[in-house]
């Protein structure tokens, strides 16, 4: 998972519902977002500001809310204003092993909780 948006945002803004955003812009020398921000879905790790300002390399924490021997579930929660955007998200990704040679990988549709 890259991020809660998945492409390039042109200029770092779009409209909902009559309401402008300005994300993270973080390609081309500040002109477009790409994959949501600074600060995608797949840099795990430590605890991070994610910020606009956020630096280029920081990490985000996944939970794991789930597991037993053969599979394991991780979960996380996306604030309204990471990066700039607006509302709250809730990730969900479940991994699970059935044979030596047999993997599999589910993402849940993301979900948000709020508009801000």
């Amino acid at each position: 998972m890259c991020s809660r948006y998945a492409n390039r945002i042109k200029n770092g803004t779009f409209e909902v519902d009559g309401d402008k955003f300005q994300v993270s812009e973080n390609e081309h020398d500040g002109q477009n977002t790409l994959h949501g921000g600074f600060v995608g879905y797949d840099e795990v790790g430590r605890g991070v500001d994610c910020t606009p300002r956020a630096e280029a390399h920081a990490q985000r924490n996944w939970t794991v809310t789930a597991h037993n021997t053969s599979s394991i579930t991780f979960t996380y929660l996306d604030a309204a204003g990471t990066e700039g955007f607006p509302g709250t998200v809730v990730s969900v990704i479940f991994f699970s092993t059935h044979t030596a040679s047999t993997h599999h990988v589910h993402l849940n549709d993301m979900h948000p909780l709020t508009r801000s």
